[in-house]
């Protein structure tokens, strides 16, 4: 059995809040219509709203799209009931249902669907009684997100939540939610292929259980700044916030910063000579650009080995060196409890081979095989 509500909208500008009210105390929209009225012909919008009588604990199907993503396999099981799969055609065409006849501030604003080709999915379990909160899905669903980032270059993300319950069916029964502000993903499209599918789980696993403990404050920094800056699409906005994200992992101090942070990141990425010195100078080359930027000045063309490149080339540079700098850190952190013992084992392995040897042996599970798709290692 179920319980009817119908709703009448006057303005539809407010369809949208009206139907999110609603949701939040456990009722789910059947159908919408809307009819002329009067020689003005005013429009009036009606929801009818069904609630269902059902057990202590329910089950709910929590799906998302991924925008900008490709992969080259049907599924991906992240365990605990969290996975990426391939989106059903009936899927899609709810989804664009549900965009033609949207109103007012539409959580599909700018939702490309007919691009998507995957979605996010987990369970949620509501107990009857309280409110249907699915802000646990979201966060998992921002876990995968960052997780695929720091994989591998790419620029993915996702935005509308979609909630159907698995405990009974309706022609309509679906909530949506969606974040402020979202602008759909610019860039370099995210192509996970067969052969990263097993490393990126293994990955996967290690990230989920990295330390969040105060002492480990600065990673959170790090990722969010990490984030911010690979949904910039603004150069100047894009290397602010990756050189945040490296103050973040690789400072304490006050002085001597240009230093100090291109010593720490070269020793720590670079393998032989060559590289260590390229990596310090291409650092050394964005913490200047960075103060030239805040500064509001007009900065110089980049040069690398004599040869000047694009502005975005040399953000997508940095751009590498800060996700394995993560990556790295993100091991270290399983090792040593505070950020600052990381630090001095980075500046004494400067003259010490057997620190270096031992970072080196740390860090080997956050490296990946190198392949033509697979440019984060590079």
């Amino acid at each position: 059995m179920k319980e009817w509500k119908c709703v009448l909208v006057g303005d539809h500008k407010n369809v949208g809040e009206v139907i999110e009210e609603w949701q939040k105390k456990g009722w789910y929209l059947h159908t919408y219509a809307c009819a002329g009225i009067g020689a003005m012909m005013a429009v009036n919008h009606y929801l009818l709203f069904e609630k269902p009588f059902y057990s202590r604990i329910n089950r709910f199907n929590v799906t998302s799209p991924l925008e900008n993503f490709s992969a080259s396999i049907n599924e991906i099981d992240l365990g605990k009931g969290l996975r990426i799969r391939r989106i059903s055609d009936a899927e899609k065409s709810d989804y664009l249902r549900l965009m033609s006849m949207s109103l007012g501030d539409s959580p599909f604003r700018g939702l490309e669907v007919i691009s998507i080709d995957y979605v996010l999915e987990t369970t949620y379990y509501h107990r009857k009684g309280t409110s249907v909160n699915t802000s646990d899905c979201r966060r998992s669903f921002e876990d995968v997100i960052t997780a695929l980032r720091l994989f591998k270059s790419g620029v993915v993300d996702f935005n509308v939540l979609r909630c159907k319950p698995m405990f009974w069916k309706s022609s309509f029964g679906i909530s949506y939610g969606s974040q402020g502000g979202y602008i759909s993903p610019r860039g370099l499209k995210y192509i996970l292929n067969e052969c990263e599918v097993k490393p990126f789980k293994h990955f996967w696993k290690r990230y989920k259980k990295r330390s969040k403990t105060k002492s480990n404050k600065y990673l959170d920094v790090a990722l969010k700044r990490f984030n911010l800056g690979i949904e910039e699409t603004d150069f100047e906005d894009k290397m602010i916030d990756y050189l945040i994200s490296f103050e973040a992992l690789y400072l304490q101090e006050r002085r001597e910063l240009t230093y100090r942070l291109s010593n720490r990141v070269a020793i720590l990425l670079g393998k032989k000579e060559k590289e260590t010195e390229e990596i310090k100078q291409n650092i050394k080359k964005a913490y200047d650009l960075r103060i030239v930027i805040v500064h509001g000045k007009d900065f110089r063309p980049i040069k690398i080995e004599g040869k000047t490149i694009q502005t975005r080339d040399f953000a997508f540079i940095i751009e590498n060196y800060l996700r394995k700098s993560i990556r790295f850190f993100i091991e270290l952190s399983k090792n040593y409890k505070k950020q600052e013992a990381i630090i001095k084992e980075l500046d004494k392995s400067l003259l010490n081979t057997k620190i270096r040897k031992k970072l080196y042996r740390l860090t080997k599970l956050a490296c990946f095989p190198k392949n033509r798709n697979h440019l984060s290692d590079r």
